[in-house]
Order: structure tokens, then C-alpha cells, then sequence
């Protein structure tokens, strides 16, 4: 797999890497530490919500956040309060970097052998030195993974300030208290919904933490920086069977369009071959916009619209006259020829779908999750042209 990795100059400090990071560029300086091997042990977290504490145990502590299953972080001591094993980490929850201590319970541990010769492959990338240990680490979990630099040559400061605009970035209401920017008011005070009621603008520092691609130098999060190219030699159907599967898009549910009968993943593929777009990305995405069990745009059952399919969800968004449901269906009706459309059945809505993304996204330079969320490589609509 391939990962591109981005870097954005920050003041004082170069980013060199291609990891989706928008900060300022400087200059690496390659020091003399590059050099033997490093033992460090490591914690792959086995239970979702793990209280990050401020000490161990749970007596007299204070939480400094959560870890979720998966998560990996680097363990620096460790002790032993009553019976239980706890662990002194450095990892980040959702409000930032954070060392703290964790129960021994809901952690798996091991030792790791760092190459400190990789260290030169990622300086001669051009990343920055404080990516080199979240980099070190993957490489010596996954050996097989690629990490490419990506030069943005843009200002931290400038990204920031373009990606806070009013509007610009979103969260739910019911979102933590530090997700939301509570100066965004109207007359009354009331926070003012920039996207229906229930979708409010974004707080600053939330933003810039989701902005800055070190914070997620760990698996499984390092996957919002893997290339959506499609690669004829490593995308197999199989693959994109596995993620569809318990869906109503796994291989037990086939569907017929167009005179013949398809399954969802053999759509997915040819979609992918035209379109330039990775099929696991494409059934990823498909999973994430319909859920496990469907909407009414994936079985064609909008009310006024019955027959129109929008696995993608393009143009789904409320206005004044329409619902969001309503909206995608209008779009899967008047899309025109060269997308496959009318998309009257999931064959013409998900190849349709798939070479617009390829088209408008993968194709230009915007291949990772990253990229499309914060578009800081396509230069015609910088900081726009943002898939959400």
C-alpha cells in the first residue's frame, strides 16, 4: 500500500512530508541520530472508550480523554496499582497529543524493533524529523507499506486561516464541547446551523488538530492517507467483497439492471477500471454514504422519485425546497449521458458515481481521504473543491 503523506511549512520548522499535513515548508536537516536500531514497546488498545488518566489507577485521577480499539500508542513506564498493571502512554484522543496512563487490561503490548536506518529513506522523502517516529513505527509493523512525501508549499498559518472561514468546516450539535466553536452565535445567542439545525461550525482548534496529519501516524487512522488510484496489480474482487460484507451489498444479494444480473462488487471493479478510482476505496465509500442496511437512494424508493439510485449521495444536501433525499434523487435524474445517467438502477448510479469521483477528485491530484476532506494539492479551487 501506499500512503502520501503531507507536510505544511510552520513558522520556524520545515514539513517536508507528503502526508496530508498542510504546514511550512523549511528545510530538513538530516542529524547524526539516524542511526542503529531502537527498541521501544508499544500498546494496540483492545477496548473502545479506554480512559487516557492523569495517573494511575482510577482512585484521585482525572480523564484526559479516550482510546478506541485499534489504537496504538507508545508505552513509557509502567506500575502496578492493587492487582492491575497500568501503563504510562503517549498517543491522542480527540483533543490533542496526550501522555497519561491506562489500565493493562485493555491493552495488548509488545516490543518493537525500530530501524533507525529508515530514518534516512524518510529525510531523503523531504519529511520533517517530527514525522519520523510515527513513520518508523508503521514501517516496522507493516514493512511492506510505502510512505511518500508530499511538499504542499504552503503556509500552516495560511491553511488555517482558510479552512476556519465560517462555513467551511462542520460538526454535529451533539458533538464533545471543544469540537464546537460556541462564538459562532446568532442576536440571541443560539448557535447559528450553517447546514440545517443540526450542523454547526467547527471549532478552530479541532480543526487544526484533524489538519495536522502527525496526529494520525498510527493504524488504523494512517489510512485517510492511502492513495484511491486504482492498482491493477493489488485490487482484487475479493477485497472489496470482505468490506461489503453483512451489508446489503455483500455477494449473497445480487441485483439486475440493464438486462443482466450484477453483483455489487463486480460493479465496484468496473467501475474502478474506468475510472481510474482503487475498488476498495470505492466500496468504502459506498459503505460509509449508505450504511450497512441501505437508504432510500440505494433502493431507489424516494417518495416522487421511485426508480432513481444515488449510492454516492452527490447533490444530497437540504435547501429550502427540497430535503436532502429529494435533492439526491433530482441529481441521479438530470445527470446527464456521460455519467451514465439517468441513474434509474445501482449499475448506472455507481458507475456514474465512481467516474465522477475519479474525475473530479482521484484524477486531479485529491487520491486520499485527506486530500478531499482539505484540499491543499489542487490549485485551481484551494481550501474549496472539498468533498465534505
Amino acid at each position: 500500500m501506499s500512503y502520501l503523506v503531507v507536510y505544511m511549512k510552520k513558522k520556524w520548522i520545515q514539513l517536508t512530508a507528503m502526508l496530508l499535513i498542510v504546514a511550512t515548508v523549511f528545510a530538513v536537516f538530516v542529524s547524526d541520530r539516524v542511526s542503529a536500531q531502537t527498541v521501544k514497546r508499544i500498546g494496540t488498545v483492545t477496548h473502545n472508550e479506554l480512559r487516557v488518566r492523569d495517573g494511575a489507577g482510577t482512585e484521585g485521577t482525572n480523564i484526559l480523554g479516550f482510546l478506541y480499539t485499534g489504537a496504538v500508542v507508545m508505552i513509557l513506564d509502567e506500575t502496578t496499582v492493587g492487582s492491575t498493571v497500568w501503563y504510562q502512554i503517549n498517543g491522542n484522543v480527540a483533543s490533542g497529543n496526550v501522555t497519561g496512563w491506562i489500565s493493562g487490561d485493555y491493552v495488548h503490548v509488545r516490543e518493537l524493533v525500530l530501524d533507525g536506518t529508515y530514518e534516512e529513506y524518510l529525510a531523503s522523502q523531504g519529511f520533517p524529523q517530527s514525522y519520523w517516529e510515527g513513520l518508523s513505527t508503521l514501517h516496522a509493523l507493516y514493512p511492506n507499506w510505502q510512505f511518500i512525501a508530499v511538499d504542499t508549499q504552503l503556509e500552516w498559518s495560511e491553511v488555517v486561516a482558510a479552512e476556519t472561514q465560517l462555513g467551511k468546516k462542520l460538526t454535529h450539535r451533539s458533538s464533545p464541547d471543544y469540537y464546537i466553536d460556541w462564538t459562532d452565535v446568532d442576536a440571541n445567542g443560539n448557535l447559528i446551523g450553517r447546514d440545517g439545525y443540526y450542523w454547526v461550525q467547527a471549532s478552530s482548534h479541532i480543526i487544526q488538530y484533524y489538519l495536522d496529519p502527525r496526529n494520525f501516524l498510527t493504524d488504523p487512522s494512517i489510512f485517510m492517507f492511502e492513495s484511491q488510484s486504482y492498482d491493477v496489480n493489488n485490487h482484487t474482487i475479493e477485497g472489496v467483497e470482505n468490506i461489503l460484507v453483512n451489508t446489503f451489498m455483500d455477494a449473497t444479494k445480487p441485483f439486475e439492471a440493464d438486462g443482466a444480473t450484477y453483483t455489487h462488487a463486480q460493479v465496484i471493479m468496473e467501475a474502478a477500471k474506468q475510472s481510474g478510482v482503487s475498488p476498495l476505496h470505492l466500496a468504502s465509500r459506498l459503505r460509509q454514504e449508505q450504511g450497512a442496511t441501505g437508504s432510500a437512494l440505494s433502493f431507489g424508493t424516494v417518495s416522487g422519485y421511485e426508480g432513481y439510485y444515488n449510492y454516492f449521495n452527490y447533490g444530497a444536501h437540504p435547501t429550502p425546497e427540497y430535503t436532502t433525499l429529494v435533492n439526491g434523487a433530482r441529481y441521479a435524474k438530470n445527470i446527464s449521458e456521460t455519467y451514465f445517467g439517468p441513474w434509474t438502477n445501482p449499475l448506472r448510479a455507481i458507475m456514474g458515481g465512481a467516474k465522477l469521483l475519479g474525475q473530479n477528485y482521484i484524477n486531479l491530484g485529491q487520491d486520499t481521504v485527506y486530500f478531499q476532506c482539505f484540499n491543499v494539492v489542487y490549485r485551481p479551487s484551494l481550501y474549496g473543491h472539498q468533498y465534505m
